[in-house]
């Protein structure tokens, strides 16, 4: 999936990135994907 980011514009990537940074247990992994999920369809829409 990561790849497919970076193959993306780097503003996306940068969102990406904000996510990976977040401290971990901040959100569960599911809960993680899924925000990445939809700020992607967010993004693209």
């Amino acid at each position: 999936c990561i790849e497919r980011w970076r193959k993306r514009s780097r503003e996306m990537l940068s969102y990406v990135r904000a996510f990976s940074s977040l401290p971990r247990g901040f959100v569960s992994k599911e809960r993680e994907d899924k925000c990445l999920l939809s700020l992607l369809s967010f993004l693209t829409s």
